[in-house]
């Protein structure tokens, strides 16, 4: 949810079936998260909507660099390239701002 500042009430932003983990926000306003069940990341222009996916590939966890395997922790430049820790296959990757699912990350750690 999203919450604006002195608010008590808030927007949703995300209502997929998976945890969310990780969630960064650049200066833009552009929200990035990991759909930690799904084996995805998403992106969200301005915090609207469910978010595309960016990296990963929906509900397909396996091995690095083109999936995910419970991504957990997400690190955004406001560049738009952004960073992600996977759990399960101990690693690290980047991704630039034009990533879309499946793509490719660099492995960094």
């Amino acid at each position: 949810m999203k919450f604006t500042p002195g608010s008590t009430t808030g927007t949703v932003i995300y209502t997929g079936s998976g945890a969310t983990t990780g969630l960064y926000v650049i200066s833009d306003g552009t929200l990035y998260f990991a759909d930690l069940d799904n084996s995805v990341v998403r992106k969200s222009i301005n915090a609207t909507g469910n978010g595309i996916i960016v990296a990963g590939v929906e509900d397909v966890p396996a091995g690095a660099p083109d999936h995910f395997n419970y991504p957990y922790g997400v690190y955004a430049e406001n560049s738009g390239t952004f960073y992600v820790a996977d759990a399960v296959n101990n690693v690290v990757l980047k991704f630039f701002s034009n990533s879309t699912s499946g793509t490719n990350g660099t492995i960094v750690a």
